[in-house]
Formats: C-alpha cells, structure tokens, sequence
C-alpha cells in the first residue's frame, strides 16, 4: 500500500485535489474531517479542551467558532491546542492506516492534512504531494466559501509553513492557480 500525503498552505485546494484522487479510486483520510469529530465525540479530547477553554463550552456543548476566535490570535493558546488534539488524531490515522493494510483493499491512500509537514507526518508517508496557490487567491478561495474573513484567513496564513518551505519538502507538486481541468490533469 502507498501512502501519500497530500498538504498544502490554506486555500490552496488540498479538498479538490483529495476529491480528485478518490474519484480515481484512492482511499482518503482527512485529518479535518478527523478533528471535527474528535471536537464532536471525543470525550477525552473535550474534556481537556473545557480544562484548558472553558469559555468556548454553552451548556456543555463546544463552540468551535468561539474556539477558533480564542486561541487562533495566540500562539500559545494553538500550541496548547495542538497538543490535545495532534496524538489523537495521529492515533487515529495511524489506525485507519493498519485498517487499510489489513484489508489489502485499496493499493493508494491519501492522507489530507494540512499541518502534515508542521506536525511530522513524513515518518507516515512514502511521498509528499504539495497543493500550491497564489496567497490571495488562496484568501479569496476561503472566503468565498465563507469559512472566515479575510483577516482570518490571512492571520492563519502567517501562522502555517509558508508555501516556499513546504514546496523544498515536496515529491510532487500540484499546481491549483489555474483551472480544475489542469489540476486534474497534473
């Protein structure tokens, strides 16, 4: 089994590229999709989070809004976040992948994780695609979708690796600046 991972600096179109394999039949792990549901289900996870956020809880139900608007302006806050929720999910991948390899099913298995360069994910993978985009098409691609304002989208940006260090980790890149039918076609 191949295990690629696939990363990418925010807006980039990781998802695209993602929905892009699967449609040519590889199995996808998405580590957002991950998150969520730890966010979600996870008890341990949420109990730390309450211990360490306790303002992000409404009658004991997690605001990941309000979460996003506590700890994205402080490093120490992400820091501190990361640190309850990278083991989980990496113990999470780290199970769907011995699924995969026990099944034998599926020969090629993209890992989509944005921090998987930040967070030392190379030890999971045989090969590093990276997704590039333009900076502000990248802010304009997530605002569109109207998952965060411009501010946001930028401050996020400066937090993660700048795209230039990640391209010096790729095996492979994907270039997204121009349309889906040449992104499908690299």
């Amino acid at each position: 089994m191949t295990v690629i991972g696939l990363t990418g600096s925010l807006g980039t179109g990781k998802s695209t590229a993602a929905a892009m394999f699967k449609a040519l039949g590889a199995e996808i792990i998405d580590a957002d999709a991950i998150v969520h549901e730890l966010l979600d289900q996870d008890t341990s996870c949420r109990r730390a989070i309450k211990k360490k956020f306790p303002e992000v809880f409404d009658k004991g139900i997690l605001d990941r809004g309000q979460l996003a608007k506590e700890v994205f302006p402080c490093e120490k806050k992400v820091k501190e976040l990361e640190g309850i929720l990278h083991p989980a999910v990496r113990r999470r991948i780290k199970r769907e992948l011995q699924k995969l390899r026990v099944s034998g099913k599926n020969p090629v298995v993209v890992l989509d994780i944005p921090l998987l360069l930040e967070a030392g994910y190379e030890d999971v993978v045989d090969a590093v695609i990276v997704v590039r985009a333009d900076k502000q098409q990248s802010v304009e691609r997530v605002c569109r979708k109207g998952k965060m304002k411009r501010q946001d989208a930028l401050n996020r940006l400066r937090r993660q690796m700048p795209q230039r260090e990640k391209l010096k980790h790729a095996d492979f890149v994907i270039d997204n600046r121009y349309s889906k039918a040449e992104t499908r076609a690299q």
